[in-house]
């Protein structure tokens, strides 16, 4: 499985495995750019959820615009955790 952070509106992406560890992303995303503002977490999908829970959104780092996070599984927890019961 993947999952892939992607700005609806310029070519700006990141993925990542949903259990790659923070250290290594966020080493991807100093070296090879661009560089998303994340929350901290042990896993990337880890880090995705902190940030949607503090924010509601992961914003582009190019243009700004909220970027779409694609990935199946990631998106049904998403659901679950964020909408009400």
């Amino acid at each position: 499985m993947h999952i892939e952070l992607r700005c609806p509106g310029c070519p700006c992406r990141f993925g990542a495995a949903p259990d790659a560890p923070a250290d290594e992303v966020v080493d991807r995303m100093i070296d090879d750019g661009p560089w998303f503002a994340l929350a901290e977490g042990p896993t990337f999908e880890d880090m995705i959820f902190a940030a949607l829970l503090a924010r509601g959104k992961i914003r582009c780092p190019d243009c700004g615009r909220p970027v779409a996070i694609h990935e199946e599984s990631l998106a049904r927890s998403a659901r679950h955790q964020l909408l009400p019961h």
